[in-house]
């Protein structure tokens, strides 16, 4: 069969970029299981490289379609430093892991693979990148952002305009977006030392009616909006508590509503206890697991049975969990006699 050109190279390049941009296929979740590798459909990485002495740290978000991760321009000419360090710059685009890896000196970060309801997060960054200027072979300027250091309390600066955002402020919404429940992490920052401090200096500067006063009005009004205080280790702060809990809600509904699993000759007056201490010995994980995956984790803790006939797994629940259980409960339970 003969093709005229323009119908060749429709197809040519229909395979081109169907083989080009296709995820990679992967036998089993596990695949998904290190740092390098991509993750499943429906799913996020993050990557955290923790902060240090020398560095003060990144996040990055990869899903099936989009790689987010935004880095300082430090050869623009606007570049604000302070104390030798830089606290903001123009904002760039980093394409992938390997650029990130090199960009922190091949220091291999922490990861952690959760669920994500991922097409608004596609969508949204599809849209962004679109106006994304070529910066270099792995890099891309964002017009009308401004990076700014993750923690940095300084957060306006005379003349800037636009979206001032960090690494763990753009993943931090991108995982909002996904279905991640970040209010765990605003009380926490609304508690921190930054604030805190920029609180207790507010009302002393207020109370002396200080020249500084109304600047630094202007910061705390602002702070809540550019979010500049977010850093990478506060993402890795609430991604295991998002982990912690989605395992607790599994467990529930794998005893509750699927009544697939039992604990063996546990009381509804213990069972939350019990809960509460099986919970406590899991391994710490840094990736969601499935049903199959919680049976499996408590081979590790205690003997599970298969019933063939009612197919429920039976937990034989250890007594030393037990004697922790029973006198947490005696403890509440003294607390509200007295």
């Amino acid at each position: 069969m003969q093709l005229n050109n323009h119908k060749f190279s429709i197809i040519f390049f229909a395979i081109f970029f169907s083989v080009w941009f296709s995820p990679p296929v992967f036998a089993s979740q596990e695949d998904y299981l290190k740092v390098d590798t991509g993750c499943p459909e429906g799913w996020g990485k993050i990557r955290v490289w923790k902060k240090n002495p020398q560095r003060v740290g990144h996040v990055s978000l990869q899903t099936n379609s989009s790689y987010i991760s935004i880095w300082p321009n430090s050869n623009a000419d606007d570049v604000a430093v302070k104390e030798g360090q830089m606290v903001s710059a123009p904002a760039l685009s980093i394409v992938d892991y390997e650029e990130d890896l090199r960009l922190e000196d091949n220091s291999v970060p922490n990861w952690y693979l959760i669920k994500l309801e991922n097409t608004i997060i596609d969508e949204t960054w599809f849209e962004l990148r679109s106006s994304f200027i070529p910066h270099s072979d792995k890099k891309f300027k964002i017009p009308g952002m401004t990076w700014f250091a993750p923690g940095n309390s300084e957060l306006v600066r005379e003349g800037q305009s636009g979206r001032h955002e960090n690494c763990a402020s753009v993943v931090l919404k991108a995982l909002k977006t996904g279905g991640v429940d970040i209010s765990d992490l605003e009380g926490w920052q609304k508690g921190s030392s930054v604030v805190a401090n920029l609180g207790v200096a507010f009302h002393q500067m207020a109370a002396q009616n200080a020249p500084e006063f109304q600047r630094l009005t202007g910061a705390v009004t602002l702070f809540g909006a550019y979010q500049s205080v977010t850093k990478p280790d506060d993402i890795s702060w609430l991604l295991e508590k998002t982990i912690g809990k989605r395992l607790e809600l599994r467990f529930r509904k794998l005893i509750k509503e699927d009544k697939n699993l039992s604990l063996r000759a546990t009381s509804n007056e213990d069972f939350p206890y019990v809960l509460d201490e099986i919970l406590k010995a899991f391994p710490l994980l840094n990736y969601e697991i499935s049903e199959d995956g919680i049976i499996r984790a408590l081979k590790t803790l205690g003997t599970v049975e298969h019933d063939e006939i009612s197919g429920c797994h039976m937990f034989e629940v250890p007594e030393s969990i037990r004697v922790k259980a029973r006198e947490n409960r005696n403890k509440k339970q003294e607390c509200v006699v007295s």
